[in-house]
């Protein structure tokens, strides 16, 4: 996954448009790998199903993740 994104984010933060050129991507580094389609739903971890992204992305994609030490919400 780290060879295909070149190890930045690959979170599209600007839209491509046709006289603008190609799409705008994150320029940080990748730090997380991120499941398209929730792990939860399909078991899927092949490279197609995932996603590299910085942290500031993946906090935005999946807000039910939690990091060590931390309480998720809702739960004491």
């Amino acid at each position: 996954m780290l060879e295909r994104c070149g190890g930045r984010c690959e979170q599209i933060v600007s839209p491509a448009m046709e006289f603008y050129g190609p799409e705008l991507r994150c320029r940080a580094d990748a730090d997380d790998a991120h499941h398209v389609i929730r792990r939860s739903v399909k078991r899927d971890d092949r490279l197609e199903n995932l996603k590299a992204l910085c942290r500031y992305h993946h906090d935005l994609l999946d807000s039910r993740k939690t990091r060590f030490g931390e309480k998720a919400a809702g739960r004491p």
